[in-house]
């Protein structure tokens, strides 16, 4: 995919031991959820945007964070849940788990079926290989990455990567360059022929996502940004340049009323007179 980027967070690993609603993330916020006898575990990556279309053309992969050994695996269930912990299919999901060469383990669930790879337990993996295709197997909402880590195999210590002052498992950062915690940039930028038409409601059916390159006078232009962590007050300017580098049109807009989008996505639209020249356009926004 040439996507600038491809995923979202939807939850870290909940530092508050108590249940339900009691969360507390590694930076004191709340992105993370709990249940009456669940704490997240784990930090979940989903996919963003068009995530059905994702999984059916095999876009993201998971790979390792870190060389190790393979010490589990668990394929063939179903991939394309939607329910959570309500689900009507089957909670086993699809996973990979890799013994670091630091002894830790890390659990990478929700793969697709069949798209695990194909080496066995006791083969070791490299930091980078790939593991499988992000999906919707086991107890899941959608399209992403559960990603888990123990500091070693008697399962006692659970680690949580991100270091901040909420952190209550360990004092530093697992990764190697740990990313913000509002990690705000534009995942993607389109035109499109119609607005995308996104089935909220239909669990695993993919956007129609009206998606346009070419154009001729007379007709509507769609211009579509897609967003994660957008956060208030961030202004965005949105231009549009003709083939002779000229700015044909141009706008600004900035996030208000609401502190923070996961996910978000916007739409303008522009009719394009005969007159235009024809040629090769260039839509771009300037963000933060």
């Amino acid at each position: 995919s040439n996507d600038y980027g491809y995923h979202g967070v939807s939850g870290f690993v909940d530092n508050n031991l108590n249940y339900n609603d009691n969360l507390l993330d590694y930076n004191c916020g709340s992105r993370t959820y709990d249940t009456e006898d669940y704490n997240h575990q784990g930090t979940d990556y989903y996919l963003w945007p068009f995530e059905w279309a994702k999984v059916e053309n095999d876009v993201v992969s998971v790979v390792a964070a870190s060389s190790g050994i393979i010490v589990g695996k668990s394929d063939g269930n179903y991939d394309q849940n939607c329910g959570g912990w309500d689900t009507d299919y089957s909670t086993e999901w699809n996973a990979v788990y890799v013994q670091n060469d630091d002894g830790s383990i890390s659990w990478y669930g929700h793969m697709k079926n069949g798209s695990l790879t194909n080496k066995s337990l006791g083969d070791t993996v490299n930091i980078g290989e790939y593991l499988g295709i992000v999906a919707s197997s086991g107890i899941s909402t959608g399209p992403h990455l559960h990603f888990e880590t123990y500091k070693d195999n008697t399962y006692n210590h659970l680690i949580d990567p991100y270091a901040g002052n909420c952190n209550n498992y360990n004092d530093d950062s697992w990764w190697i360059e740990q990313r913000p915690y509002y990690d705000s940039a534009i995942n993607k930028l389109m035109t499109h022929s119609a607005a995308p038409e996104f089935y909220w409601d239909e669990c695993s059916k993919p956007a129609n996502i009206n998606v346009e390159n070419n154009f001729t006078p007379n007709h509507w232009i769609y211009f579509g940004a897609y967003y994660r962590d957008q956060l208030s007050d961030q202004v965005s300017k949105w231009s549009l340049i003709d083939p002779e580098w000229n700015i044909y049109d141009e706008w600004e807009q900035t996030l208000e009323g609401v502190a923070h989008y996961s996910a978000s996505y916007w739409y303008y639209y522009l009719w394009f007179n005969e007159p235009v020249i024809k040629g090769e356009w260039k839509f771009q926004i300037d963000y933060q």
